[in-house]
């Protein structure tokens, strides 16, 4: 006889909000004559929607043809919070419906703390904790001196391999939301850690195995409580240099990508165990500079003398070691049960075999055909062409069959499903796993996408002579693009649906001046545009300040500085010309002026300032030249007999000139002088 299925559906919404609550505890009863008996129960999902599907053989001894359930729901402490007294007789086949709105204070425990772990980005230490180590080695070492930069390179040298990727964490939330391509990255990713480690310390290498394995067996290891750095310990007062909502999804996520294998968990956790423990120097110090930066003389000391332990990346150097220790940090439960949690998780799998159609507008309906998809709507995510995805609520959903409307975002690139698996508690927050996917199709987009239009590799080109000049270009879901030049000057080119991706342009070609071409990409939706710049023998000319001799520290400045004549003073300038096809002169110009008074006169002195370098007609070209200037400023302030000095001000300029006799000249350059 075919078993008879029975599903049930809902969704928990906070009333004030209408948002979904994530981790709430359903559980189903059928409603007894006698007694209610428990059916099962399931976790809220982040958006608050539960499903749960059902056999008659299930709670076939109950002798019932139509079981009437309700359901009563406890919040994350286990506590009842809800009783839905109606109850639903539903069929084989059909579906019984709870969809409840709950009070804010019913929630007030459960939103006490945060509920959910939250998606992050960027590397798996945040910048900002590694710029503030960098910040404390400031107070003890000036930024421009050799010192500071010692610093910094014996810090940086001591990064283990994970912190070379910079989007580390949008794969690890990638993989943890079924994205198979963040899956096969995360994989290769631990590979390299694992051999990292084994090549650079196999005595840790073996000491991580066994603590492994104890996480598997249950028992704690000390030794990886000890050397760990990825948690906050209880202690508000020590600084975490990882966070713990990275770490943790971290650890989740290469259980996951283990595919239930114990041996591939136990070697993606040694690898990830060994990218933590490669932290040890750089935490310790970042609590110790969080103290110098707001503590005393005391703090900052204590730094200094910290820091002069980490040493340089040489054969016989050694990071210092960690002192925390185990019930400072405590994160070994929590991690067993990442662990424990995600090998116990469903792992299904669902195929794409066909988007129709493969290009549409937006606004536009769309049909996604494959397997797997499961009864429960998901959502449908689309590429955008960005550094983010858009996520689009489905119009229908079966398990072989999506329809979708195309939003205007959409971009041309893989279309996948965000289908929720299964909702875990991992210590005491909740996570959504995603049903991981392959695509056998493509969606092409909606309006033409132009991923890149190059001139020589770059969208800003300043080329020398005789240089070879090549146009290129990727684009995707382009019925026709046309490449033409716009500027009345470079070489020509104005050509529809070339064949291959790129166009020679011939050699570098005068005359001077920006010459621009654009690709203008276009279908049925729309039109898209990308342009490139070319500086034909563009000539420049920059004036900067080299050294001031004087009783103040100056930097170079781009505005007035105003300095005083109580000592003598020089002022050396340096003005530089470039242009790839050739500079004959660069001088330095301006005026000075002197105020002067006696009683009630004033008198005003002026003074030039001049220095060329000219080169011989037909001596070869030089691309840049350089002059030199040094004024001496206590000169510019005398006075003639009998008159006191009071201000003066210097303003000077630069200009180049190319081998044409065509000049640029810089803005003023000014400086004042006080008494």
């Amino acid at each position: 006889m075919e078993d008879k299925v029975y599903k049930m559906a809902g969704r928990i919404t906070q009333a004030d909000r209408k948002t979904g609550v994530h981790g709430l505890r359903i559980e189903v009863f059928d409603k007894d004559c006698l007694f209610h008996d428990r059916l099962g129960g399931t976790l809220t999902h982040r958006d608050g929607f539960f499903s749960m599907t059902y056999c008659e053989s299930d709670f076939a001894e109950l002798f019932e043809q139509k079981p009437s359930v309700y359901v009563r729901i406890r919040d994350r402490d286990g506590k009842m919070i809800y009783v839905h007294k109606q109850t639903d007789r539903f069929r084989p086949g059909g579906m019984a419906r709870f969809d409840i709105a709950l009070a804010k204070k019913v929630l007030a425990d459960h939103l006490s703390r945060p509920v959910s772990w939250e998606r992050t980005g960027g590397h798996l230490v945040s910048r900002d904790k590694l710029n503030q180590v960098e910040r404390a080695v400031s107070l003890i070492a000036a930024p421009d001196t050799s010192a500071y930069q010692g610093y910094l390179r014996d810090l940086k040298c001591w990064l283990p391999p994970i912190d070379d990727f910079p989007n580390f964490m949008e794969d690890i939330w990638g993989v943890l939301e079924g994205e198979l391509d963040a899956a096969i990255r995360l994989r290769d990713m631990l590979e390299i850690f694992y051999g990292h480690s084994l090549r650079r310390d196999p005595d840790l290498t073996a000491r991580l195995s066994e603590e492994v394995s104890k996480l598997f067996s249950g028992d704690a290891p000390e030794s990886i409580a000890v050397n760990q750095q990825a948690f906050p310990p209880p202690n508000p007062a020590h600084e975490s240099l990882i966070d713990r909502n990275r770490a943790i999804p971290l650890i989740m996520a290469s259980v996951h990508v283990g595919g239930g294998v114990p041996s591939k968990i136990k070697r993606n956790l040694e690898a990830v165990l060994s990218q933590l423990c490669g932290y040890s120097s750089q935490a310790t110090l970042y609590r110790a500079a969080s103290m110098a930066l707001r503590g005393g003389t005391k703090e900052v000391t204590f730094f200094r003398n910290m820091l002069g332990q980490v040493g340089g990346c040489g054969p016989d150097d050694r990071p210092i070691p960690s002192f925390d220790t185990p019930k400072e940090i405590g994160p070994v439960d929590c991690t067993s049960e990442a662990i424990e949690a995600f090998k116990r998780s469903r792992r299904l799998a669902y195929t794409i075999t066909d988007v129709s159609p493969d290009r549409a507008c937006a606004g536009a309906t769309i049909k996604i055909l494959g397997s797997g998809f499961g009864d429960d709507p998901g959502k449908v995510r689309f590429s955008t062409g960005g550094a983010f995805d858009i996520d689009v609520e489905p119009t229908e959903w079966s398990a072989t069959r999506v329809t979708v409307v195309v939003p205007a975002e959409a971009s041309c690139g893989p279309v996948s499903l965000l289908i929720v698996e299964d909702t875990l508690e991992v210590c005491d927050e909740f996570i959504d796993t995603y049903r991981a996917g392959t695509s056998l199709a493509h969606f092409e987009g909606t309006l033409p996408v132009i991923f890149s239009f190059l001139i020589n590799g770059t969208t800003d080109l300043t080329p020398g002579p005789d240089t070879e000049l090549t146009l290129s270009w990727h684009l995707c879901n382009v019925t026709e693009f046309r490449v033409r030049r716009t500027s009345e000057i470079g070489p020509p080119i104005d050509v529809v649906n070339p064949p291959g991706n790129s166009y020679s342009l011939g050699r570098f070609s005068a005359p001077p001046g920006d010459a621009t071409y654009e690709l203008v990409a276009t279908n049925a939706c729309g039109t898209t545009r990308a342009t490139v710049t070319l500086h034909l023998c563009r000539l420049s000319v920059q004036l900067s300040t080299v050294g001031l001799e004087h009783d103040v520290t100056v930097t170079p400045f781009s505005g007035p500085v105003v300095l005083s004549l109580a000592r003598s003073s020089r002022l050396t300038l340096m003005a530089s010309g470039h242009n790839v096809c050739g500079v004959r002169n660069v001088w330095v110009g301006g005026a000075s002026t002197s105020q002067c008074v006696s009683g009630d006169i004033g008198v005003t002195r002026y003074g030039e300032y001049a220095q060329e370098n000219r080169a011989a007609r037909g001596e070869p070209a030089q691309t840049t030249r350089t002059v030199m200037l040094t004024i001496e400023l206590d000169r510019v302030g005398r006075c003639p007999d009998g008159y006191s000095f009071q201000s003066a001000g210097v303003s000077l300029s630069a200009t180049a000139e190319d081998m044409e006799g065509r000049s640029v000249t810089t803005g003023w350059l000014s400086v004042e002088i006080e008494a």
